[in-house]
């Protein structure tokens, strides 16, 4: 009865305790299909928490492993200052090549531990099911880059999943159980 009674607890503890995030360099994203245009827009924020400033980044959508290009760039937006490029994926001397969205400000970029948004790009999708997350690099004031190799936005999350409350549910369960069961022991004792 005691064990039951420290699992309910320990369970509810469990609870109350908060969990760690990653830090990340690309966030508060979206990707949201616009039905009037049959297109996608994918959305995000570049937060710095490198040492450098960041004054270009570029964002890679893939060739695709068929002979036709997965995505077609429409349009791209960024905040004022900033300028964008687009370049199409396509096969350049027989070699399959990114398409790329391209955003620089020669002026001035984003400090560490700042962050700057909103940035937007617009395509078609050519492949099954939702896009694929692009490729993203981080460029500093030389325009080399500050990763080995481009990164991989984190995966879009569905609306969170209260599991705090669920557990607390599980272990008010369990707290309920117990205590049924310690009802009914104490019947028996007493016939």
């Amino acid at each position: 009865m005691k064990g039951l009674f420290r699992l309910a607890v320990l369970l509810f503890a469990v609870c109350l305790v908060p969990t760690a995030g990653a830090a990340t360099i690309i966030g508060d994203h979206s990707l949201e299909y616009i039905k009037g245009l049959e297109s996608w827009e994918y959305r995000f924020t570049i937060f710095n928490y490198t040492n450098e400033e960041i004054f270009a980044f570029s964002v890679q959508f893939e060739y695709g492993p068929y002979e036709k290009p997965l995505y077609y760039l429409h349009e791209a937006s960024a905040p004022d200052g900033w300028e964008t490029v687009l370049s199409q994926p396509g096969i350049v001397s027989g070699t399959k090549e990114y398409g790329e969205l391209l955003v620089f400000n020669l002026d001035a970029g984003i400090q560490s531990g700042d962050s700057l948004g909103v940035f937007s790009v617009i395509f078609n999708w050519l492949g099954n099911g939702p896009p694929e997350l692009p490729l993203f690099d981080l460029l500093n004031s030389d325009g080399t880059s500050i990763w080995d190799e481009p990164r991989s936005a984190p995966p879009l999350t569905p609306d969170p999943v209260p599991e705090p409350g669920t557990l607390v549910l599980l272990g008010t369960g369990i707290l309920g159980l117990a205590a049924y069961y310690r009802r009914n022991l104490s019947r028996k004792s007493k016939r």
